[in-house]
């Protein structure tokens, strides 16, 4: 049957409420990955919690480190995601 291999590509979207603040929206994160399986390779938006059908399998961006703070610019680099499902 074969694994799900996800490469992150680009963030999209970085909305989170910052860890220092008060938020009316907590905001969200988008991501734009590859999936792979076997021969199948799409380019998907993975959005912070939320579940995602991709090759008949379904995976969800769990994490997303580290938390925003006001004032800080998170280097793209920085970042670090977490997967489930697949």
């Amino acid at each position: 049957m074969g694994r799900l291999i996800v490469t992150p590509l680009a963030l999209i979207e970085d909305s989170r409420c910052p860890i220092n603040a008060i938020c009316v929206w907590q905001g969200r994160l988008i991501l734009s990955a590859r999936v792979a399986l076997n021969r199948q390779v799409d380019t998907v938006r993975l959005t912070l919690r939320e579940p995602k059908k991709v090759h008949g399998r379904t995976i969800t961006l769990e994490t997303a480190t580290p938390n925003r703070q006001s004032g800080v610019v998170i280097a793209p680099g920085d970042y670090r995601f977490g997967f489930s499902g697949g």
